[in-house]
């Protein structure tokens, strides 16, 4: 079994991010120069393998912000999300890290966080 390794990054002297490589695909760097974790790199090869005419989906910080076309049902969406993002995610064989997946359709729109962390839960 290998050992754990704790990497630190350090950038303008100011910013200190300290992370453990624990056996996982290493993060990747966003254009924005923030860390994207591979869970996060995992939903968004799936989103956009999916085929989704018109969706855009990118990277936003730790979350996943998804632009549809004005005409989608947010209702819709909103309605199944919770159990069709909970049987992608049992097809993730990494470990599941908080996520959130931003909709918006040009007129609304809203969050839902997949694994919350205690603040999630803790926010009313």
């Amino acid at each position: 079994m290998s050992a754990n390794r704790c990497f630190t990054i350090v950038q303008h002297d100011k910013e200190v991010l300290t992370f453990q490589k624990l056996n996982t695909t290493p993060p990747v760097l966003q254009s924005n120069n923030k860390l994207m974790n591979a869970y996060q790199q995992k939903w968004l090869d799936i989103l956009k393998s999916a085929g989704l005419k018109d969706w855009k989906i990118e990277p936003r910080d730790g979350d996943i912000a998804i632009e549809m076309p004005h005409v989608t049902d947010l209702k819709l969406i909103r309605d199944n999300l919770p159990s069709t993002l909970g049987a992608i995610s049992l097809d993730i064989n990494l470990p599941h890290e908080r996520i959130k997946f931003i909709f918006h359709n040009g007129y609304e729109n809203f969050e839902y966080v997949l694994n919350p962390n205690e603040a999630d839960l803790n926010e009313g």
